[in-house]
């Protein structure tokens, strides 16, 4: 079964275009969560659900939607943990 994700990386113009705000609500949902656990007010249980999905999923996706929405985001921590996310190797295609 093909991942939709690296689909995804084949994308051009008007449905990349598309793309990427889709990935930037998932982004700042992300962010929001990432702050609300660095702030006390998303426990840590939660935040370890959070985390899991996001570490196993975030991976697959296309390497462009973060690229290309990063510039949107300030908070130099959830940067940073993006950028280690996109570290971890894909699942395979």
């Amino acid at each position: 079964m093909a991942n939709i994700f690296y689909m995804a990386d084949s994308l051009q113009g008007v449905d990349r275009s598309g793309y990427l705000p889709y990935q930037h609500d998932m982004l700042d949902t992300r962010e929001m969560v990432f702050g609300s656990h660095r702030d006390g007010l998303f426990d840590d249980a939660s935040w370890k659900d959070w985390n899991k999905w996001y570490s196993n999923e975030f991976p697959d996706r296309p390497r462009f939607a973060w690229e290309e929405n990063r510039n949107s985001y300030t908070h130099a921590a959830f940067m940073s943990f993006v950028d280690t996310a996109l570290l971890v190797p894909r699942s395979g295609c």
